[in-house]
């Protein structure tokens, strides 16, 4: 396993600050609640969205996103499912090229940029089955902090399914007799022990998320990590010139039989789809890994997409910026 970097708390003031470094890095100071800027690009418009994020409530999402977003993971990508009318706006996993939709391959870029310098926080491994509680290869996905997962944190620190939530989520269907009960091991946030006996697709989110517009899914927050709030939701999305009041000018103008969205039918980009199985694309991973993914795997599972695909109705994210750790 990793090295992996040392963390020790400071007093700066009345405040307690989350001090982080590492051989391959400097030293920073971190604080319980990151702001970062996420800028949308739609008609050739650029609309800054303003977020905060709650690193005490849910610190390895908040790390792992941070990561993805310090090593330009996220720049380009697009809304790829503009769901419920956009009450849900997911990205962070494809991009749109020639008119169409283009999975990321997320293990294959990360393991990219590791190679190229980047560090990456990690939470989720094998198991080592020669002993319990102990961890083996990282799998490059987060801990799922959501209750269930096991993971439960006082209201007051954290975010819920309200207007402007910024959610970490993986494709994982709710029913749970669809549900592959693979277990990993996972790093806890409260002591940093190793537990094991987790279930993976609990725990397999990689570089998805969605923002959500709607007044209340508190009934979600079991599922999926709510990670952020819109800090200026009211001026930055539905303000005169936020973004979602350009959206829907630009449908208003769609004539009769115009949709605003393509369905797009795609295979998931979850634990099961998205991992090619050969040894050679797996390179410095073990074969336990190898055999963990391949194990896990099954076919033909798809999902459909309702995308703004057309020249012109594209919501492209153009960069994920953290201004504050």
């Amino acid at each position: 396993m990793k090295n992996k970097p040392f963390r020790r708390l400071v007093a700066i003031g009345a405040a307690a600050v989350l001090c982080t470094a590492s051989v391959a890095m400097f030293t920073a100071c971190t604080t319980d609640y990151p702001e970062i800027t996420i800028t949308y690009t739609f008609r050739g418009e650029d609309y800054a969205v303003d977020y905060t994020l709650s690193r005490e409530a849910t610190p390895r999402t908040v790390q792992h996103f941070i990561d993805l977003a310090d090593a330009g993971y996220y720049d380009g990508t697009c809304i790829h499912d503009y769901a419920s009318d956009g009450i849900f706006l997911y990205g962070g996993g494809y991009t749109i090229e020639d008119g169409e939709l283009v999975q990321k391959d997320y293990f294959a870029e990360v393991k990219a940029l590791e190679k190229a310098g980047t560090e990456f926080d990690q939470s989720v491994y094998l198991t080592d089955e020669t002993a319990q509680n102990k961890a083996g290869d990282a799998l490059y996905t987060v801990y799922g902090e959501f209750s269930n997962n096991g993971y439960i944190y006082d209201g007051s620190r954290g975010y819920s399914h309200r207007t402007g939530a910024l959610v970490m989520y993986y494709n994982y269907d709710t029913d749970e007799t669809l549900f592959n009960h693979k277990y990993v091991t996972v790093q806890r946030n409260d002591n940093d022990e190793y537990q094991d006996h987790n279930s993976y697709p609990y725990n397999s989110a990689t570089s998805l998320f969605y923002t959500f517009t709607g007044e209340n899914r508190s009934d979600l927050d079991q599922y999926y990590c709510v990670f952020g709030m819109a800090s200026d939701y009211e001026t930055q999305m539905t303000g005169e010139n936020g973004l979602l009041t350009a959206i829907n000018a630009y449908k208003d103008t769609l004539g009769e039989g115009e949709s605003f969205t393509t369905e797009w039918t795609q295979r998931r980009l979850d634990q099961y789809d998205h991992y090619p199985m050969d040894e050679a694309y797996l390179g410095e991973y073990s074969s336990a890994v190898y055999s963990f993914f391949e194990d896990i795997r099954t076919s033909g599972r798809e999902r459909v997409y309702n995308t703004p695909l057309a020249e012109g109705a594209q919501i492209i994210i153009k960069s994920v910026v953290v201004n504050k750790y």
